[in-house]
């Protein structure tokens, strides 16, 4: 077990979220915000104009003319990517090499929480447009807390492997038995520290169980990002070891009114998105397959 003074020090110990990436996200409420005020915001950061330039003139993105100032690029791209680029951009700035503990590498930790992101926004397009607008960085930021969480289990390497292997717990129960405490709840605890939208934390906290999630909005985002999630596991976007599959909640599909196939059909429109997003995240060579294999596969 971890005390509680021991998990503060390890969320205190994080990179804190860049100032502008924090900034823009604080206006994700704002349903009047204007690309001016978003170009203010972006505009002196380096690596963020740099990336979204690229973005906006990418093959998935690109138009008639070649796109050289931020606020063309915001127009072009629209709010929603605006947001998305600036999520992922501070994911990537705070990432360790590694993650102890879960034993992935920090690609492999990025393709899955860039997976979950795209299949979110994907999904609550289709059937939770309410939460639509914070979809995307809600998958994106919901394992947090394994940036903390896997430094403790690092530290308890055999412990936690008798708890995958000998007593066939899943990661999630092992991190409970061990830590006395879970990535969901520490993702939460990240998500307050870095000032970030509540929503975006509650999705953090409660995405292995939507229904401990406070009814409305929250609770909505926690179901798009638990069928995000075990989405994501089911075509092989998986990120941590003992836990290859994801059991998608039935309750969570009948809440959403999700027919049978429509997440197949779903994944497989998702893959181009996803792939142009690792791309430009990781600096990985065009056309480099993710690893993941077909939703019926």
């Amino acid at each position: 077990m971890i005390s509680a003074t021991e998990l503060a020090r390890g969320v205190d110990a994080l990179p804190l979220f860049p100032a502008s990436a924090a900034l823009l996200l604080q206006k994700l409420a704002d349903p009047l915000v204007t690309a001016g005020e978003l170009e203010a915001i972006m505009r002196p950061d380096p690596v963020l104009t740099a990336r979204l330039l690229k973005l906006a003139n990418s093959g998935y993105y690109r138009g008639a003319g070649h796109i050289v100032t931020v606020r063309d690029a915001v127009v072009r791209l629209g709010m929603q990517a605006v947001f998305s680029l600036t999520t992922s951009t501070a994911l990537t700035a705070v990432l360790p090499a590694r993650l102890p503990g879960y034993q992935v590498s920090t690609k492999s930790f990025l393709d899955h929480s860039l997976g979950v992101a795209v299949f979110a926004e994907r999904v609550s397009k289709s059937f939770a447009p309410e939460v639509e607008r914070v979809a995307f960085t809600a998958g994106l930021l919901h394992d947090l807390g394994k940036l903390v969480v896997g430094v403790f289990l690092g530290a308890r390497e055999e412990q936690l492997r008798a708890s995958l292997e000998g007593a066939r717990l899943s990661m999630l129960e092992s991190e409970q038995q061990l830590l006395g405490t879970d990535h969901g709840e520490v993702g939460l605890a990240v998500c307050e520290r870095w000032g970030l939208p509540s929503l975006i934390g509650l999705a953090a906290r409660h995405h292995h169980a939507p229904g401990e999630a406070p009814a409305g909005d929250a609770r909505r985002l926690c179901e798009v990002v638990h069928v995000a999630d075990a989405l994501a596991h089911l075509v092989g976007l998986s990120n941590d070891v003992g836990e290859l599959s994801r059991r998608l909640d039935e309750q969570v599909v009948l809440s959403l009114g999700i027919e049978p196939g429509e997440l197949e059909a779903l994944a497989a429109d998702s893959f181009a998105q996803i792939q142009s997003m690792s791309e430009l995240m990781s600096g990985s060579a065009p056309g480099r397959p993710l690893a993941v294999v077909p939703a019926g596969g």
